[in-house]
């Protein structure tokens, strides 16, 4: 299925626990197709977050991608 909605979300030197809060709340949303939402993670020149990907995997609804 392709995605219809995009969710860009640049960071630089966020602590992981903000862009985890970010990431927790678009997860809880209520109503959503969750299939059709992708969200796109840019990290902005920061240092590399621990375990990449693998840190958001507890977000099972959410569809996330990740550039360093």
């Amino acid at each position: 299925m392709q995605k219809t909605v995009s969710i860009i979300i640049p960071f630089h030197n966020e602590p992981i626990y903000t862009v985890f809060n970010v990431l927790t709340s678009i997860n809880n949303q209520i109503g959503i197709n969750f299939e059709k939402v992708e969200v796109i993670l840019v990290n902005d020149g920061g240092p590399e977050l621990p375990n990449g990907k693998d840190t958001f995997r507890l977000l099972k609804n959410l569809d996330v991608i990740f550039y360093h």
